[in-house]
């Protein structure tokens, strides 16, 4: 479904602890198991465009190096880039990606899911919320105070957003379409 990904270097890379770290999913994770996860993790190499190719379901997939656009079944659109606190949380699960689009070469690490952790179900469970840091929390509660205020003026689109949006929308358009659009 999603992405050229995805070509693998001839000379695999090896994961490191330190690569598993800053992990939202693992924070609570000891040294032995992060050695463990190293051990099955895998980097994937994905060059830029949109992302058509089905993507591993058995697998959290975190953005290492790049950015990225991901749009979800619910319409929600978002411009991740590798260094962002975004990044420690896994992408969202190819059932419920409508695209992705690499704008430069990217990075995923593949981590295999942490026993006990599961992501949307076929049967449409929701996802649990994770957990957030203190400065997260904090931002969180102030964005929603400033917009309680009801005193908010969110800009308009431009024309271009517009057109993707709606060239998204169209069932006749096929990602290279959109792709098209988003690197006008």
């Amino acid at each position: 479904m999603f992405a050229k990904w995805l070509g693998r270097k001839n000379t695999p890379r090896r994961v490191e602890i330190a690569d598993l770290q800053s992990l939202a999913t693992l924070t609570d994770a000891d040294r032995a198991d992060l050695a463990n996860f190293a051990m099955s993790a895998d980097w994937i190499d994905v060059r830029p465009g949109v992302i058509d190719e089905e993507l591993p379901d058995d697998r959290q997939l975190y953005l290492k190096q790049g950015s990225i656009q991901i749009q979800t079944d619910t319409g929600y659109l978002l411009h991740l880039k590798a260094d962002s606190p975004l990044a420690r949380y896994p992408l969202p699960a190819s059932s419920v990606l409508i695209s992705l689009f690499a704008a430069e070469p990217c990075a995923l690490l593949a981590v295999p899911r942490p026993p006990g952790q599961s992501d949307r179900t076929s049967s449409g469970q929701a996802l649990t919320r994770p957990t957030l840091t203190t400065d997260e929390a904090e931002g969180f509660s102030q964005l929603a105070e400033y917009l309680d205020t009801q005193h908010c003026e969110l800009p308009s689109l431009p024309d271009l957003a517009l057109r993707i949006g709606e060239a998204i929308d169209d069932p006749r358009n096929g990602n290279a379409d959109i792709a098209r659009l988003i690197q006008l």
